[in-house]
């Protein structure tokens, strides 16, 4: 079986939509001691922690990161709000997974980018699901769907909020299980 950890900031509503798949968790870290997540992870039955980002420099509390996950076989940055320092790019190279809300690279590096499209008139909503990278928002993009809305639209921010939402939860673990299907087809030799 292969360990998943995901890293998240705050309500949880798509660690929950991984947990709901039937994906096996085995960590949960977030950053934030207040989160969601946590209750999430802790009915679940799933180990978490939290490493709170404090004066250290981004490189130390990289390497305290790194000292937390260990070796999983996948990391899910999962409403994780928090750029991870280059060490920890660099460790988990090509094991680190986000989810980013928009078809990027619109609204790369927004932390509030269905707001930010909302506000631009938009027409084209989305979610987007990339390998990390050391820049943000950047890595090879695994998986990406979106939907249109007609320019005179009279959606409100909340509907298109709830639309990506909805998507979101159903993109990630479908992302995730063909990623775990590709690890287990390439370690078995049918690659």
């Amino acid at each position: 079986m292969k360990e998943i950890t995901v890293l998240a900031s705050g309500r949880g509503t798509n660690l929950a939509a991984i947990i709901e798949s039937g994906i096996k968790v085995s960590h949960v870290i977030t950053d934030n001691p207040d989160a969601g997540a946590l209750n999430i992870a802790t009915d679940a039955g799933i180990f978490w922690s939290i490493i709170q980002k404090g004066t250290q420099s981004r490189e130390s509390w990289g390497e305290i990161l790194i000292s937390v996950i260990g070796s999983p076989d996948l990391i899910v940055c999962a409403g994780f709000m928090r750029i991870l320092p280059s060490n920890v790019c660099k460790e988990y190279e090509d094991k680190i997974i986000n989810l980013h809300p928009s078809l990027l690279p619109a609204y790369k590096g927004s932390t509030r980018a269905i707001q930010q499209a909302y506000a631009d008139g938009s027409t084209e909503y989305g979610a987007s699901i990339h390998y990390v990278t050391e820049v943000v928002d950047d890595g090879e993009v695994i998986a990406q769907e979106g939907f249109q809305v007609e320019p005179d639209h009279n959606y409100t921010l909340e509907e298109i909020e709830a639309r990506v939402h909805e998507l979101e939860h159903r993109l990630l673990p479908e992302t995730i299980n063909d990623i775990l299907y590709e690890y287990t087809t390439r370690s078995s030799g049918f690659y």
